[in-house]
């Protein structure tokens, strides 16, 4: 954990924009409705099915993105920070 930690933090520390990161159980992501926000949003479901319901696909849509549960989620949160915050799409 500490070397993700490590990992997050360099890649926002010349990152020009800001970023949202909401971790989820997805208890309400099939009938909340997303936020209206200026910076991206990155949904971390922690189910694998997460990305597929109303509030995490509309946060993509929007410019964000969703990480559903898998082993590698560690890395891909970190690689999806540095994107988005870089002004990637």
């Amino acid at each position: 954990m500490a070397a993700t930690l490590r990992r997050w933090s360099r890649a926002l520390a010349d990152s020009p924009g800001a970023l949202i990161v909401l971790i989820t159980d997805d208890e309400d992501s099939a009938r909340v409705e997303p936020p209206d926000v200026d910076v991206p949003v990155l949904v971390v479901s922690l189910e694998s099915y997460g990305c597929s319901l109303r509030f995490n696909k509309a946060v993509t849509e929007g410019g964000g993105a969703c990480l559903a549960a898998t082993q590698d989620l560690p890395d891909r949160v970190a690689e999806t920070i540095t994107r988005l915050t870089s002004g990637g799409s």
